[in-house]
């Protein structure tokens, strides 16, 4: 028996032993997670937004109570005025419109300290519009002047603009309303300005082409029958005749200064002499005394 009694003592002790080994090597595990104690916004202070649309990044870190960094934090943003600025979930803010707001930055439960933010639009360009560059004798255009922030974006609560000409014999402006009555043939300059309080004095200018007012046009036609009608019209100098053809008559000008007609054709000819300038139809007149005549008569 003594046989069988060793061998169970030697299984008992080398059991014993392989116990105590796996006790030696299970001393390390795993650190607990740390706790994000404190959220900071970066840069604190950034400049003022100048346009709606501009854009600043800002930048979130979280830190454990001992102020070590905690990595892989994800952060949520607010913008505490939607209608001054956003921020978007990349920390990117983007100004909407003027006026002053802050935005935070959270990590669960804990958030930073709001970053003031300031959308000031800052007074950059004064677009002078109008909807032509040329105008006749008598009548108006309309002027408008807007100022921009640097974006390009309207800025509102401005005082309004003032309009001037520089040759007002030419066309003269309501330096208030922006109205121009053109007065006379030329060209002039339009200069409106704009004075921001907080930004100075801004001037734009558009050059104005005033032309004489278009001549009256008498007009004369063909038929019934083989006829110009009327067959006679007196103008002033400087007036113009107007001519629709039927396809059987042309217009032959005794005056050879005058440019015929062809036939069926429609055309227009000013008279910028006195004088009276005979026409006929080459088809159905041999001369300028009878058949298919007609008569200019310019005072």
């Amino acid at each position: 028996m003594r046989p069988l009694t060793l061998y169970v003592l030697g299984t008992s002790v080398g059991i014993v032993a392989g116990c105590g080994g796996g006790g030696g090597g299970g001393g390390g595990g795993t650190a607990p997670p740390r706790t994000v104690a404190t959220v900071t916004l970066s840069p604190a202070l950034p400049d003022t937004l100048f346009g709606i649309g501009q854009t600043v990044a800002l930048t979130a870190a979280a830190r454990d109570a001992s102020g070590a960094p905690v990595a892989g934090t994800t952060f949520s943003y607010a913008s505490q005025n939607q209608a001054v600025a956003a921020i978007s979930s990349a920390g990117i803010v983007s100004a909407v419109g003027p006026g002053a707001t802050g935005v935070t930055a959270s990590a669960g439960t804990v958030t930073s300290a709001p970053v003031p933010i300031r959308v000031r639009q800052k007074f950059t360009a004064l677009v002078l519009s109008v909807p032509s560059a040329t105008v006749t004798i008598g009548n108006t255009l309309q002027f408008a002047a807007e100022p921009r922030d640097p974006t390009g974006t309207a800025i509102a609560g401005l005082p309004a603009p003032t309009f001037t000409s520089s040759a007002p014999t030419v066309a003269s402006i309501d330096g208030g309303t922006g109205l121009l009555t053109a007065l006379g043939a030329g060209q002039t300059t339009v200069t409106a300005s704009l004075t921001s309080p907080a930004d100075g004095t801004l001037s734009a200018t558009r050059d104005v082409t005033v032309t004489t007012t278009p001549p009256p046009t008498t007009s004369i036609t063909t038929g019934p029958g083989n006829a110009y009608n009327p067959p006679s019209v007196t103008i002033a100098a400087g007036n113009a005749v107007s001519f629709a053809l039927g396809q059987p008559h042309n217009v032959l000008f005794e005056n050879a200064t005058i440019a015929d007609l062809d036939f069926g054709a429609t055309g227009t000819r000013t008279f910028t002499a006195a004088g009276t300038y005979r026409f006929r139809c080459q088809a159905h007149s041999a001369s300028f005394t009878s058949g298919m005549i007609g008569t200019v008569v310019v005072q």
